[in-house]
């Protein structure tokens, strides 16, 4: 694999705080995988590291193949890199400013994750806005009319 201009044997030239932060990673994700929770490294609260070094470490851990961007109080960028489980996460307020810059090792990052409630909501949406007939199968009537199969869902 080829990054930013250095072959993997060259990662040795590197600055001492881009290949902390790489075996930082690397352990992180060996956690991971071995099955332990998703982590996150604040690459902001790094004072060792200069914006050149930020530059550098982006570019070796290059792109992968998922990006998404999230729109709640403020964009979220998240970029998978070359490296499955490893995720670069841009966090911006509702002003645009960078608030929060992450390497998240994680299988998905918690933001895309939807939650339980949110889940529950749009279920109850959804079937408020099914048409008359999904509310006659789910009161058990207009058997056979079978044109919207009834819903079942519990209160847990």
């Amino acid at each position: 694999m080829s990054a930013g201009g250095l072959e993997a044997e060259d990662w040795s030239q590197l600055p001492a705080p881009v290949i902390s932060l790489l075996q930082e990673i690397a352990v992180r994700l060996d956690r991971l995988v071995s099955g332990g929770e998703p982590e996150a490294i604040d690459l902001r609260a790094l004072p060792i590291m200069t914006e050149e070094d930020l530059q550098q470490l982006r570019d070796l851990l290059g792109t992968g193949e998922v990006t998404a961007t999230v729109q709640a109080m403020g964009a979220t960028e998240l970029e998978e890199t070359a490296f499955p489980g490893v995720w670069w996460a841009t966090y911006f307020g509702a002003d645009g400013d960078m608030v929060a810059e992450r390497i998240e090792m994680a299988w998905v990052p918690d933001i895309l994750v939807a939650q339980a409630a949110d889940v529950r909501t749009g279920l109850q949406q959804l079937v408020e806005r099914l048409p008359e007939a999904a509310e006659a199968d789910r009161e058990g009537g207009a058997e056979g009319a079978g044109e919207v199969p009834p819903v079942r869902w519990s209160d847990d």
